[in-house]
């Protein structure tokens, strides 16, 4: 096995077992905090504000908005302000979501009592949750990477990192993690 693989594997291994133990709720705050939180909104965003903003009602409000705007220049008709306006509500109104529901999982899942046979069986849930959902996020995280590598292929040391890894038996969980990626930043950068 490769370095890279080992990394991978024992980074799989570290993220399940403090998604044990820290349990569902702190791992799921752990994972939207920090910047964390601010991406996973501008994501929203960018994948489901074209189809919020196609629902008639919120398109006539962008439309005469746009309209509202061009009548006191030309440059604001032509940055649609409204739009801009409306994405950026989008992103509050995601954000506090993302807050309301952190806390309402946090609370359900995080028994008071653990040592009646209901908080006994909530803890142990909460434990199995919070490892899958931190190994989910390190599984994220490395597609991330590996992402972004995809999209500096035209960079020698990328390209030639790429060469090596497709060619080394050793190495080749870690180029089918990047192989079957499912996250693509080239869909961003068209």
């Amino acid at each position: 096995m490769d370095t890279y693989s080992i990394v991978f594997i024992v980074g799989l291994v570290v993220s399940i077992l403090l998604g044990y133990l820290m349990g569902f709720g702190k791992t799921l705050k752990f994972c939207t905090g920090g910047i964390i939180k601010h991406l996973i909104a501008v994501w929203f965003c960018i994948t489901f504000g074209g189809m919020i903003a196609s629902i008639p009602l919120i398109a006539s409000w962008i439309e005469k908005g746009n309209a509202y705007f061009a009548q006191y220049a030309a440059i604001l008709a032509k940055i649609n302000v409204a739009t801009w306006i409306y994405y950026v509500v989008l992103f509050i109104v995601v954000e506090l979501v993302r807050l309301i529901l952190v806390l309402i999982v946090r609370k359900v899942f995080e028994p008071k009592d653990k040592k009646t046979a209901i908080g006994g069986v909530r803890n142990i849930i909460n434990r199995a949750l919070g490892a899958i959902l931190f190994g989910a996020f390190w599984m994220v995280l490395v597609w991330a990477v590996l992402a972004a590598l995809a999209v500096l292929t035209d960079v020698p040391a990328v390209e030639a990192w790429l060469e090596q890894v497709a060619g080394d038996k050793a190495a080749r969980l870690i180029y089918a993690l990047y192989k079957y990626n499912p996250i693509d930043f080239n869909v961003l950068l068209k």
